[in-house]
């Protein structure tokens, strides 16, 4: 049972999840596997079907095969069940005794078998699946609201408290486009939450001559090397980005490649910038080298090399070495007048446990939240004043509320309360600012304080291209979409190689009906990225929302190809042949057939109930769909209003009296394209 509701475990997968539960602890190679299900040898591809069975279980436990809690890999071997298991006797009511390692948030680019190599972060011009699957297996325990200080977290779920705190198998977003929006800039970088790069300058407004500079992510061999590298990373961005007549931008937008001089001043060209720091950072047992180069922009002319040396507690120290170096270098002058930033700390050790909290934040899939939970709190530990470290704590429980891995009214009253703090200690935070914007829009749906906390965190950081995304988000959501799209051009200007701008335009295009936009921004994206799976799946929404109802079959066909999931593949073979005989409510009713299927889909926003029983024709079932969305307070109700989805329902009176809880109207002026 997960939420009240039986959880359905396909055939296969339950098979293997039997076998692997009595052998518990051992290694179940993948021949024996095969002998075990098939014992009659009537089966051919045998390891296809026990990849895919692998995958179905990981989905349903919501397990990290990186680093997993439930399933390992052994290469070449097999699988082991790692978590310790009891045996409860039917109707006993006993409780396992035994307790798991807590469980790491699920890897969604890794899946047994062949498949596309896709990235696995949004630090540069790349993507991630996660925005495909809304939830996570840890389940954290909600810990009550007490002072801030007194905050502790919670851990080691067991084994049936995760699947019982997991998500349902039917996600509730009422179109996939939505993901792609608000909740795709949350959970990945979205206005600093858990990504960091809640930088730029704190100014209202740029000064009229400024030198435009971007940071590449550092060089760094060991794993605890690139963890220091990335969260230094973060933190120097936003301490250039304080400097007087410096504008740090692009953050989103780099990759993690080694650049020649070709490629620099291309990428100097395609982001505006003037300058450009490489940097590497070493690290050997407590001792920290950092090597920094300066290169001008526009002819990758080598302008200056730093070399900085000292243990991982001087780390501070050694950032504000750089920026005044790097501010000497470019500016010829001194920093005399330089002030600290109020959101700071000049503890060391707090300075450290806030940029390792940073980086596992950056890489979130990979990390449980409760760690990154426990750094944030051993900074603010050190040192109470520690504002950014409240900023990033009350990122990290709004991702705990959006990925259910703890109850969401709770995790968002924490979050709440940890932004507040943040912004009494410094009003210029701009990331805590955006984390009560997005409170305020996805759970009190109040949009009025919503966009006043989303402009006040534009004004701060103007060149921070998440903020715009959101506040672009907020906007659309609620009808206005030309000022909404206008947000869009300014965050595209600020990282046009970041593909979430790309996504959200799509989103928002198509809800102001400007199907010709909607497509050219899917096009770019699948320039940028042709192997990205949701790059195909989002392209897909916008052909199917702008009446091209046999390519979109053909786009989540090819994005099926790309992911070798042939369930997927079968489905749109399916519909695709019921499409030509009957249309769109035949293509429909494939849709809504699997989704009873119970079959776990690795695009469960695909496969929403209220979308495809409205194209189906059955408009009752469609709108007690909608009814149940809004009686639930979720937090995707607030797309309705714009969604193409349901143009259908404009005129019908329980439709319009459910957007009117909500607090929405229906928009009257769709700009023209």
């Amino acid at each position: 049972m997960r939420n009240g509701r039986k959880l359905r475990i396909p055939e296969q997968a339950a098979q293997l999840l039997t076998i692997l539960l009595e052998r518990a602890g051992t290694l179940v190679t993948r021949d024996e596997l095969r002998q075990l299900m098939w014992p009659n040898g009537e089966y051919l591809d045998y390891d296809h079907s026990i990849s895919n069975a692998i995958n179905q279980l990981r989905n349903i436990l919501r397990d990290n095969s990186r680093a997993p809690t439930f399933i390992e890999t052994m290469p070449k071997r097999g699988y082991r069940f790692l978590a310790p298991v009891d045996c409860v006797l039917p109707n006993s009511g006993a409780q396992s005794a035994g307790t798991t390692a807590q469980s790491p948030p699920p890897d969604p680019h890794e899946s047994e078998g062949p498949q596309a190599d896709v990235p696995t972060s949004f630090s540069a011009n790349d993507g991630d699946t996660s925005v495909t699957r809304m939830n996570v297996l840890t389940a954290l325990a909600t810990p009550e609201i007490r002072p801030i200080s007194q905050i502790q977290i919670a851990s080691t779920p067991e084994l049936a408290v995760a699947l019982a705190k997991g998500p349902e198998l039917r996600n509730r977003s009422t179109a996939a486009f939505f993901l792609a929006g608000a909740v795709l800039l949350l959970l990945i970088v979205g206005f600093g939450l858990g990504v960091g790069f809640f930088v730029s300058a704190k100014r209202k407004s740029p000064q009229p001559a400024y030198i435009s500079v971007g940071i590449a992510p550092f060089e760094a061999e060991s794993p605890e090397a690139k963890q220091l590298a990335d969260g230094f990373r973060l933190d120097l961005t936003d301490a250039l980005s304080q400097l007087p007549r410096i504008q740090v931008r692009a953050a989103h937008s780099f990759s993690s490649n080694k650049h020649d001089d070709t490629s620099v001043r291309a990428l100097a060209q395609t982001l505006q910038l003037d300058t450009l720091l490489f940097g590497k950072l070493t690290l050997v047992g407590n001792h920290v080298e950092l090597q920094l180069e300066v290169v001008r922009g526009r002819d990758a002319v080598h302008l200056a090399s730093f070399r900085y040396s000292g243990t991982t507690e001087e780390l501070s120290s050694i950032r504000d070495d750089v920026q005044r170096d790097v501010f000497a270098r470019l500016e010829s002058t001194t920093l005399s007048s330089q002030r600290m930033d109020p959101g700071g700390t000049e503890n060391p050790e707090a300075y450290e446990d806030y940029l390792n909290a940073r980086a596992r934040l950056l890489r979130w899939t990979n990390e449980p939240l409760s760690k990154v939970l426990e750094g944030f709190q051993a900074a603010v530990a050190l040192d109470p004043g520690f504002a950014k470290a409240y900023a990033g704590m009350a990122s990290a429980y709004v991702l705990a509320a959006e990925h259910s891995v703890a109850p969401r009214d709770d995790s968002y009253r924490q979050a709440e309360q940890l932004a507040k703090k943040a912004i009494t200690l410094d009003p210029s935070e701009a990331e805590a600012h955006t984390t009560l914007g997005f409170i305020r829009f996805r759970r009190d749906w109040d949009t009025q304080s919503a966009e006043r906390e989303l402009r006040q965190a534009v004004d701060l950081e103007p060149n921070q291209a998440s903020h715009h995304t959101m506040l672009a988000l907020l906007l659309g959501n609620t009808g206005r979409f030309e000022e909404s799209l206008h947000q869009i051009d300014l965050a595209r200007q600020e990282d046009p190689l970041w593909p979430p701008v790309y996504l959200t335009e799509m989103y928002l295009a198509s809800s102001a009906r400007l199907n010709n936009r909607s497509m050219a921004a899917a096009d770019k994206l699948i320039r940028m990225m042709p192997d990205w799976p949701l790059a195909h799946d989002q392209r897909g929404w916008a052909l199917w929302y702008s009446g091209r109802y046999e390519e979109a079959i053909a786009e989540w066909r090819s994005m099926a190809l790309i992911e070798k999931d042939p369930a997927r593949l079968a489905l749109e073979d399916n519909g695709l042949e019921a499409f030509r005989r009957g249309g769109v409510p035949a293509y429909a009713r494939v849709r809504l057939r699997a989704i009873h299927s119970g079959h776990a889909w690795a695009h469960p926003n695909d496969f929403e109930l209220a979308e495809w029983y409205l194209n189906a024709g059955d408009r009752e079932k469609s709108l007690s769909e909608i009814k149940e969305m809004v009686d639930d307070h979720d937090p995707e109700s607030l797309q309705l209003a714009v969604s193409p989805a349901y143009t259908n329902l404009h005129q019908d009176p329980l439709f319009l009296a459910l957007l009117s809880r909500i607090g929405l109207t229906l928009p009257h002026n769709y700009p023209k394209s």
